[in-house]
């Protein structure tokens, strides 16, 4: 595993690994605090950057505009580095909005 961050009552769990070749943003997308976010943001592009990592999903049970946000821009960083890397969003199918955000 490359980059490990355990989910809190805020922010999601960010797993990386290359010998998959797969990322994985799971969980809450709450929080108010901006640096959180940022920090957050920088270490996903980073390790996009230097991991030969084909899949990146996204399941997310919640999230604010401030995650939205971040969430755009990792995608813009992705689509200038990464253009082969695949983004799935994972969503319950019952959960009509989450499917709409993706």
């Amino acid at each position: 595993m490359d980059y490990y961050k355990k989910a809190t009552a805020s922010l999601p769990a960010v797993i990386m690994d290359s010998g998959t070749k797969s990322a994985l943003i799971r969980g809450a997308y709450l929080s108010e605090d901006t640096e959180a976010y940022l920090e957050l943001a920088k270490d996903i592009q980073k390790n996009i950057e230097r991991t030969p990592y084909t899949d990146l999903n996204i399941q997310l049970s919640v999230f604010n505009v401030k995650a939205a946000k971040l969430l755009l821009e990792v995608f813009r960083t992705i689509k200038i580095k990464r253009p082969s890397l695949m983004v799935h969003w994972l969503h319950d199918q019952k959960d009509d909005e989450m499917r709409e955000m993706g």
